[in-house]
């Protein structure tokens, strides 16, 4: 069980701080190619307000699976890795 919190904590970690450069337009490429599939699934939503000319503000519907894609993918990555984490740091 303390693999699944710390994976779904280390996940949605992940995608605070990447939402937070990019916030701030710091290492600009970096937090959009980690966002990227939460962006895409929701500007698929329907209705969602996604238009490439103009910043309009997107549904709550579209926000909603914008986190819950990128957080399901970051913590599924976070759960693979988990186990590694006792071949690279070294024995107490």
């Amino acid at each position: 069980m303390t693999r699944t919190w710390t994976a779904f904590v280390l996940g949605g970690a992940l995608v605070g701080i990447a939402k937070v450069l990019a916030h701030f337009d710091l290492a600009t490429p970096i937090p959009f190619w980690l966002l990227l599939p939460g962006i895409l699934a929701g500007a698929c939503v329907p209705g969602s307000g996604f238009n490439l000319k103009d910043d309009t503000p997107w549904s709550p519907l579209s926000v909603l699976v914008f986190y819950a894609v990128n957080i399901a993918l970051y913590t599924g990555l976070a759960y693979q890795l988990y186990p590694l984490r006792r071949h690279f740091l070294p024995a107490k």
